[in-house]
């Protein structure tokens, strides 16, 4: 049997959990095939359908029902044309590459403290901490300075700054960061 070392190569990267794959051929009849994974980054759900993306946006694979693994990651909120991803398609969703790039970004104790990500456009782009306070973060640039406003406003001052007394906190502009008080 004849083996094309780029068609092996090929039709494993139709896998969406492949990333990268060499295929090295050892004389006289040997085939050395090293892969790359890709790595689960965080969930997109709606409808009882959950999507597990990678930090590119690739949607790695679908589940009907969130188990252990799937609630270990990040939760993204978005469109409902995000939710369209057949496993193998990357999305072009603004908002939810957005979210993957402050995902990215983040701590993962951060990570923790943040119920979801509400990722409608990549202009209102919020993390919704554990207690239910959205913090709007906006597209993904100057994210240093966000996230740096971010530790000084809720979690240094969390005793005062937290979902009892503010109704959201806007980090999306340079000049102005927003505390709108209950």
């Amino acid at each position: 049997m004849r083996l094309s070392g780029r068609g092996l190569a090929d039709s494993v990267l139709l896998h969406p959990y492949i990333k990268v794959v060499a295929v090295s051929r050892s004389f006289p009849n040997r085939v050395e095939i090293r892969i790359s994974e890709r790595t689960p980054m965080a969930t997109i759900d709606g409808d009882g359908r959950y999507l597990i993306l990678d930090e590119s946006g690739r949607c790695l694979t679908e589940a009907s029902v969130a188990g252990a693994d799937i609630r270990a990651l990040p939760s993204i909120r978005c469109s409902d044309e995000a939710m369209s991803l057949s496993p193998g398609e990357q999305t072009e969703d603004k908002g939810v590459l957005a979210a993957l790039e402050l995902i990215k970004r983040l701590d993962p104790f951060f990570i923790q403290s943040i119920l979801a990500f509400d990722a409608p456009s990549a202009e209102r782009l919020a993390v919704i901490n554990l207690d239910g306070l959205p913090v709007y973060f906006g597209p993904p640039e100057d994210l240093d300075r966000k996230l740096q406003n971010y530790e000084d406003i809720l979690i240094k001052n969390a005793i005062n700054c937290n979902a009892e007394t503010l109704h959201y906190v806007d980090l999306r502009y340079d000049t102005q960061i927003t505390l709108n008080w209950k």
